[in-house]
This record gives structure tokens, C-alpha cells and sequence, in this order.
């Protein structure tokens, strides 16, 4: 169920992603605070941002900067919603 959970928010932090929301995923610096702080987005669980992160840092190693964070966020946006699909059936059915 925590993984569930997990892929959940993971899907809601992707479903942000439409239009210019993509800013959500960038850190605060000292010339400005991330959005990830903003009031509208505390309820993302920092867990999905990490996965983010990870992907993101696995892929430029294996791959190097061929590979856009544009890239990266759609083909996850796609599995999650594709994960969560299938968990929602198999526990329907289950």
C-alpha cells in the first residue's frame, strides 16, 4: 500500500507538470525559494521529488546530457500513470 502511495504522488507531482508547472521540480537557490515550498504544493510527499532526482541522476550517468529533463519527466509521468493503473485494477480484481 506504501508504494501505492508513493506512485500516487509521484503521478500527482507529474500531473503538475502541464504548462510551465515544470518549476516545481527545480530546488530553491539564494536568488529565489523553490515551489516545492509554495502553499499549493505541500502536500507533494518529498519521497516522489527524490525518485525524481534519482532517475534524473541515473540517466544523465548512463547517458549524459543527451537525454532532457523533459525527457525524463514524460517517460515518468507515463509509467507512473501506467503503474497506477495496473495496481488499481489488480486490487479490484484481487
Amino acid at each position: 500500500m506504501a508504494k501505492l502511495n508513493l506512485l500516487r504522488s509521484l503521478k500527482k507531482i507529474l500531473a503538475k507538470l502541464q504548462g510551465c508547472d515544470g518549476s516545481v521540480l527545480l530546488d530553491g537557490s539564494a536568488s529565489g525559494p523553490s515551489e516545492k515550498n509554495a502553499p499549493p504544493n505541500l502536500s507533494l510527499r518529498p519521497q516522489a521529488f527524490k525518485i525524481m532526482n534519482d532517475l534524473r541522476s541515473r540517466i544523465h550517468k548512463a547517458c549524459g546530457d543527451v537525454v532532457s529533463c523533459a525527457d525524463i519527466t514524460a517517460l515518468a509521468a507515463r509509467d507512473a500513470v501506467l503503474l497506477v493503473s495496473l495496481s488499481s485494477i489488480f486490487h479490484k480484481h484481487g
